[in-house]
Protein backbone atom coordinates (compact mmCIF):
# COMPACT_ATOMS: atom_id res chain seq x y z
CA UNK A 1 0.00 0.00 0.00
CA UNK A 2 1.43 3.43 -0.93
CA UNK A 3 2.43 5.68 1.97
CA UNK A 4 2.10 8.88 -0.08
CA UNK A 5 0.07 9.59 -3.21
CA UNK A 6 -0.13 12.84 -5.16
CA UNK A 7 -2.85 13.10 -7.78
CA UNK A 8 -2.77 15.95 -10.30
CA UNK A 9 -1.25 18.26 -7.67
CA UNK A 10 -0.90 21.97 -8.36
CA UNK A 11 0.65 24.32 -5.82
CA UNK A 12 1.56 27.97 -5.62
CA UNK A 13 0.77 31.28 -3.97
CA UNK A 14 -2.10 33.77 -4.19
CA UNK A 15 -3.94 31.52 -6.64
CA UNK A 16 -0.95 31.50 -9.03
CA UNK A 17 0.29 28.01 -9.82
CA UNK A 18 4.04 27.34 -9.60
CA UNK A 19 3.91 23.56 -10.14
CA UNK A 20 1.23 21.62 -12.03
CA UNK A 21 0.20 18.06 -12.79
CA UNK A 22 2.32 16.26 -10.19
CA UNK A 23 1.37 12.56 -10.06
CA UNK A 24 3.28 9.92 -8.10
CA UNK A 25 3.03 7.37 -5.32
CA UNK A 26 5.64 6.28 -2.79
CA UNK A 27 5.71 2.95 -1.03
CA UNK A 28 7.46 2.21 2.25
CA UNK A 29 11.22 2.24 1.69
CA UNK A 30 11.05 4.40 -1.46
CA UNK A 31 13.11 7.55 -1.83
CA UNK A 32 11.96 10.88 -3.25
CA UNK A 33 14.51 13.22 -4.79
CA UNK A 34 13.47 16.76 -5.61
CA UNK A 35 15.82 18.51 -8.00
CA UNK A 36 15.50 21.56 -10.19
CA UNK A 37 16.72 25.02 -10.99
CA UNK A 38 16.42 27.90 -8.53
CA UNK A 39 12.85 29.16 -8.50
CA UNK A 40 11.40 25.99 -10.03
CA UNK A 41 9.00 25.28 -7.13
CA UNK A 42 10.92 22.77 -4.98
CA UNK A 43 10.25 24.59 -1.70
CA UNK A 44 6.64 25.30 -2.65
CA UNK A 45 6.20 21.58 -3.37
CA UNK A 46 7.69 20.59 0.00
CA UNK A 47 5.60 23.16 1.90
CA UNK A 48 2.51 21.75 0.21
CA UNK A 49 3.43 18.15 1.07
CA UNK A 50 4.01 19.18 4.69
CA UNK A 51 0.62 20.87 4.91
CA UNK A 52 2.07 24.37 5.28
CA UNK A 53 0.41 25.42 2.01
CA UNK A 54 -2.93 24.19 0.71
CA UNK A 55 -2.86 22.64 -2.76
CA UNK A 56 -4.40 24.80 -5.48
CA UNK A 57 -5.85 21.63 -7.01
CA UNK A 58 -5.41 17.88 -6.89
CA UNK A 59 -4.95 15.87 -3.74
CA UNK A 60 -2.31 14.49 -1.39
CA UNK A 61 -3.15 11.19 0.28
CA UNK A 62 -1.15 9.74 3.16
CA UNK A 63 -1.31 5.98 3.72
CA UNK A 64 -1.90 4.32 7.04
CA UNK A 65 0.82 2.50 8.94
Amino acid sequence: MPQLICKNLAAGYDGRSVINGIDFSLNEGDYLYIIGENGSGKTTFMRTLLGLLAPLSGEIIFGED
